[in-house]
């Protein structure tokens, strides 16, 4: 795509002046060098495209500036764990990311998931079952912008080994892993994300 100044990019859900964007950049490398991604309305995204169809000249003008703030790029994963009672070095993981990013609601991207993470393990408390693998809530941080809550933790095990009343820490083994970042309301089954 040599020559190449942007991409511009229109959203099938969006009318009426509703634009809903979302680009393919990499979360990774230096992100000064990717290009930038406009996203315009579908009525105007498409009146563009029949004009270049009909091989009519279109001229689009457009001042991007962007800045980078990497003063501050601390960011925190939220951990907790009830305690198996038989098998407390067997992990049943529940979570999400805590985080949000510029063009999410935040609400939906991701609080939903963090709230119904914390209300599981709310409820698996308040009932006092004796579970035989313990339970433990991971809400990372750092999701949208590279998976980078997620990634420091399986990098760092000194981190996120636990010590229960037996005092060695716990293992990794996780039988099950459940994640929630698909928006709100009912869970009416398991997305497997092409795995």
């Amino acid at each position: 795509m040599k020559g190449v100044l942007l991409t511009i990019s229109a959203s099938a859900r969006g009318e009426s002046g509703t634009v809903f964007a979302s680009n393919g950049s990499p979360r990774t490398g230096d992100p000064t060098k990717n290009l930038p991604s406009v996203a315009i309305t579908a009525e105007n995204y498409n009146r563009i495209a029949r004009l270049l169809e009909h091989d009519v000249p279109v001229k689009l003008s457009f001042d991007i500036k962007t800045q980078f703030d990497t003063s501050n790029t601390d960011s925190f994963n939220v951990i907790a764990e009830i305690p198996g009672a038989t098998k407390p070095n067997e992990l049943v993981m529940v979570g999400g990311h805590f985080d949000s990013w510029h063009m999410g609601t935040g609400a939906t991207d991701n609080g939903a998931g963090s709230a119904v993470a914390m209300e599981v393990m709310r409820i698996l408390k308040s009932l006092n079952l004796k579970m035989d693998r313990t339970v433990r809530m991971a809400l990372w941080g750092g999701e949208e912008e590279g998976l980078l809550g997620s990634a420091a933790y399986v990098k760092e095990p000194l981190r996120r080994s636990h010590h229960h009343e037996t005092g060695r820490p716990s293992t990794t083994a996780s039988p099950a892993t459940f994640n929630i970042d698909n928006g709100t309301g009912r869970i009416r089954g398991i997305y497997l994300q092409g795995q």
